[in-house]
């Protein structure tokens, strides 16, 4: 079952929210807001989609998804980087399925 009005993740006021990545798969009526996605704050860097949304063959599309006046990425600063670091560590910000 889906949800019949939307759902919203938000920073409060005075936080700042910090997600290693987020998926959605399969769903509806979901809006994220103010939040920070990077794979930098878990205690391994892991190379990762950082929203993603997709379809699911039991529970359908993914549909009416809101990612609004979020900070994404891979690193905080990335400017040291060699050519193959970016190949192999950089993350794809938002990826759609299907």
């Amino acid at each position: 079952m889906f949800n019949a009005d939307y759902i919203t993740i938000c920073a409060d006021e005075g936080h700042k929210p910090v997600f290693k990545n987020i998926s959605f798969i399969g769903a509806r009526y979901w809006l994220i807001s103010g939040l920070t996605i990077t794979p930098s704050s878990a205690p391994e860097y892991q190379r990762t989609r950082l929203v993603f949304i997709d379809w699911h063959n039991f529970s359908g599309p993914a549909t009416y998804i809101t990612v609004e006046h979020c900070y994404l990425s891979s690193v905080e600063d990335a400017s040291s980087w060699s050519m193959k670091q970016w190949d192999t560590l950089s993350c794809n910000a938002i990826c759609v399925g299907r």
